[in-house]
């Protein structure tokens, strides 16, 4: 299963700030889900696109944690 998530941020952030170690998928058991993280200044969105297809009727966790600047 294929797609990517993203997270709308209501003000202008640091795009450095804004990586796989601040945005993370999370499966089942808690495991970090390679990714590629990117963030669009025009729109204050960042994306966070999984390297290879999720498991179909699996849970996955989305964290965005603190670290990231305005």
């Amino acid at each position: 299963m294929g797609g990517s998530l993203t997270a709308r941020f209501n003000e202008p952030m640091q795009a450095a700030t804004i990586t796989s170690g601040t945005f993370k998928l999370k499966d089942q058991a808690n495991n970090v889900v390679p990714a590629n993280v990117s963030y669009n200044q025009s729109t204050n969105v960042a994306t966070l696109k999984p390297q290879s297809a999720l498991q179909f009727s699996s849970v996955y966790q989305a964290v965005l944690t603190a670290g990231g600047s305005c």
